[in-house]
């Protein structure tokens, strides 16, 4: 994306185009200003696909006036902003989505209890809709535990791309299909992690990294600017995060050679059962790091954003015993805490 292309933007909404990335205040959406709007079309100028870049590019470059006022009332109306929300953001966000996990479609045929295994998984016919308790009792055996910060207690099957209630539309639909799923219950459309880790996922604060065959967890800076309060935030909470995770290192010792984090300070994420063909959708998991980052650019926020990560995870150190809380905040404070940056 071009520095033309955002400082069109930036004169669109009136907004300071010394900066020409926008650092707008979190709000939800219904509380969205101008700058709130000019981060969202940045990031899906940014993030989004080659057939919304092109129609906001092409727009972005009329050259008689009646094309650029057409454009700007376009561009300013709620229509397409919720248009392009619809597509990007209410797939993956929890708090939009109208998430319902233990709804199966109707009309649908649920699968019975023993076809719950991921092996059975894969030789599923067509016609046959998942219920969320064969969902959960797959990733539960391909996972062995949560994902991200590797706990074993309060787990849950997350939707990568979120389940709802109704039908799905056509649009929805499309959006499996270009993941290669077919239905929502897939073990490919989902992760095993804890509640805490669960909430941030659904909430877009944290995603995947695909790195060529790696999995890598990513923690989303809300602002990259160095000498601001949220990224000593995001500082802490990759922190946080690492440390929980070496911690609990030893507990899977038995089961694989995982390591909390490489030596670049990247955490990957490790499964028990390795088969290529169960693992989660890569296609689906790029979607969802583009909702992150867009949702990011356009400063979106849910009503209790001020909760925030190092405050949680800090509370999940706590409850560890003190032998391995004195271990834990010896790592915390040493050199390892430094390597590497997430973004």
């Amino acid at each position: 994306m071009t520095q033309q292309f955002k400082a069109l933007l930036a004169a669109l909404y009136s907004a300071d185009q010394s900066q020409l990335t926008p650092s707008p205040l979190l709000q939800t959406k219904s509380k969205w200003d101008n700058n709130n709007k000019w981060g969202f079309f940045l990031g899906v100028l940014e993030y989004g696909l080659p057939i919304h870049k092109t129609k906001v590019n092409a727009a972005l470059n009329s050259t008689t006036f009646s094309e650029q006022q057409t454009f700007s009332r376009t561009l300013q109306s709620s229509t397409l902003i919720d248009e392009l929300f619809e597509y990007y953001i209410t797939p993956f966000h929890k708090g939009y989505s109208n998430e319902s996990e233990c709804n199966t479609p109707i009309g649908s045929t649920a699968i019975s209890s023993r076809a719950s295994s991921t092996e059975d998984l894969d030789y599923l016919p067509e016609d046959v809709v998942l219920t969320h308790a064969s969902f959960k009792k797959a990733v539960t055996k391909r996972d062995g535990g949560c994902l991200f910060c590797w706990g074993r207690a309060a787990v849950e099957g997350c939707h990568i791309i979120t389940q709802k209630n109704e039908v799905m539309e056509d649009d929805e639909l499309a959006l499996f299909q270009r993941a290669g799923m077919k239905q929502k219950h897939q073990v490919q459309n989902g992760l095993l992690l804890c509640k805490v880790c669960h909430d941030l996922f659904d909430n877009l604060k944290l995603y995947v990294d695909v790195a060529g065959e790696q999995l890598v967890l990513k923690v989303v800076n809300k602002d990259e600017r160095e000498d601001v309060e949220k990224t000593t935030e995001w500082r802490r909470n990759l922190r946080d995060l690492r440390g929980t995770r070496v911690l609990r290192e030893e507990d899977w010792a038995g089961i694989d050679k995982r390591q909390a984090t490489n030596p670049v300070g990247e955490m990957f994420l490790y499964f028990v059962n390795t088969n290529p063909s169960i693992q989660p959708s890569k296609q689906a998991l790029e979607f969802h790091k583009a909702a992150c980052l867009i949702w990011k650019m356009a400063g979106g926020a849910e009503e209790d954003e001020e909760e925030c990560l190092d405050d949680i995870y800090d509370g999940m150190i706590r409850f560890l015993d003190p032998v391995k809380l004195a271990r834990t905040r010896e790592w915390q404070n040493s050199s390892a805490t430094l390597i590497g940056s997430s973004k």
